[in-house]
């Protein structure tokens, strides 16, 4: 059995060198072999590791930003929140790899191979027999047969779930069966891409070139297009400056003055910058704020159930009794945003309502959570590094799969 072994960053810069003397047909150069290696967290950007192998490695976190990876063997590596942006993965192997969360922005991977990975057994009848491999128990670098014979097998695809890949050059790639749940692919080429049988559920595909690519079977149930996800702003009374005038007065003057703003159910993807906007109290429930610049808005008991906040900036905000229940925040930058309890009075208070939101891969460091109701939210992949979750209610939610929590 082959167990993954820890690099340093010497060793790994020892094997950088002497893959760019391979790569120059220099004596004493050898070709980077970092099979079933762990590399995570470690800084190769802009290294050129043009087909070196890093079948089964754990590659989790890496800074891999603007590096060479053409012809590289990433099978079942596991690239979970890697950095890989413009990257270049011409003709790459990624075969049954784990790239959850990994941010993919202009990288280059003309003709990738992008299948389900597999590994094939002999029979007793002399004959080869694929057996589907679990990408999580190869990138730990336990990938013998007879361990995957003592767990259940589950597919080896591609997983590209909640991967940032804005302007990703995927043109000709063969996506066959690979999961892009939750992806961003705003503005990526995908011509001629063949995503047969690929799940793309809740993918975002804004301005996405997909001329010619074969999407036979592919899931495309509940994308995010170009199309309105939502009632249009033309569709208000007044115009949305008017309104968020009207609000902000009514804030400042304690109801005595303006209107309460309702956008329940709008598509506010084409709005002004709400950055620094003081809308406590605001109503916005099942709407569509995805990519929105929100930093340092104040959101103070405002109501945004299920509403899609994906990948927006909400750095600094202060959403303190706000409710989020079943908001999609997923990639979402919540750096030091406020979270914690809204005092109303002597001995009164409104807790913040997360239950069952999606806070997927979102950078919550600093972030103020304390007493906040998080009933089974969804951490995995998230940035908790200084937060604080003190008296936090978070039954039915796990931390195991966050950075940094304490």
């Amino acid at each position: 059995m082959t167990s993954r072994s820890l690099i340093s960053p010497a060793e790994l810069n020892h094997i950088v060198r002497l893959h760019g003397m391979f790569r120059q047909s220099r004596p004493g150069g050898q070709r980077a072999n970092l099979c079933y290696r762990d590399l995570s967290g470690l800084d190769v950007s802009g290294q050129d590791l043009s087909s070196a192998d890093f079948t089964g490695a754990f590659l989790v976190g890496t800074n891999l930003e603007a590096a060479n990876l053409t012809g590289a063997v990433l099978f079942a590596s596991n690239l979970s929140r890697a950095n890989l942006r413009n990257a270049k993965l011409v003709h790459a192997d990624l075969r049954g790899a784990m790239l959850r969360g990994a941010d993919l922005s202009g990288a280059d991977l003309f003709e990738a191979d992008l299948r389900d990975g597999r590994i094939a057994q002999w029979q007793r009848s002399g004959e080869l027999q694929d057996v589907e491999i679990d990408v999580a128990l190869a990138s730990t670098g336990l990938g013998a047969v007879d361990e995957m014979r003592r767990s259940p097998p589950r597919s080896g695809h591609t997983d590209f779930s909640d991967a940032v890949m804005r302007n990703t050059r995927l043109v000709r790639a063969d996506l066959r069966q690979a999961t892009l749940t939750g992806a961003d692919l705003g503005g990526a080429d995908l011509s001629g891409a063949d995503l047969r049988g690929a799940n793309l559920a809740g993918a975002v595909l804004t301005s996405t070139m997909l001329e010619s690519a074969h999407t036979n079977g592919a899931n495309l149930r509940d994308t995010l297009n170009d199309k309105p996800a939502g009632l249009l702003l033309q569709d208000l009374n007044d115009p949305l400056d008017v309104l968020l005038e009207n609000h902000e007065r009514w804030v400042a003057t304690n109801g005595r003055k303006g209107a309460q703003l309702d956008l329940s159910g709008f598509d506010l993807r084409t709005a002004r910058s709400l950055a620094g906007a003081e809308l406590a109290a605001l109503k916005a429930s099942d709407a569509v704020l995805f990519g929105l610049d929100l930093s340092g808005i104040g959101l103070q008991a405002a109501q945004l159930d299920r509403s899609d906040l994906r990948s927006c900036n909400l750095r600094g905000a202060d959403l303190r009794g706000i409710s989020l229940k079943g908001a999609r925040l997923v990639n979402a930058d919540m750096r030091n945003c406020r979270l914690g309890p809204l005092v109303v009075g002597q001995d009164r208070f409104i807790q913040s309502q997360l239950d069952g939101a999606e806070l997927r891969n979102a950078d919550l460091r600093g972030a103020d959570l304390r007493q906040a109701v998080l009933r089974r939210t969804d951490f995995a992949g998230a940035d908790m590094t200084g937060a604080r979750l003190d008296n936090a209610v978070l039954e039915g939610s796990s931390l195991a799969r966050s950075v940094g929590a304490l």
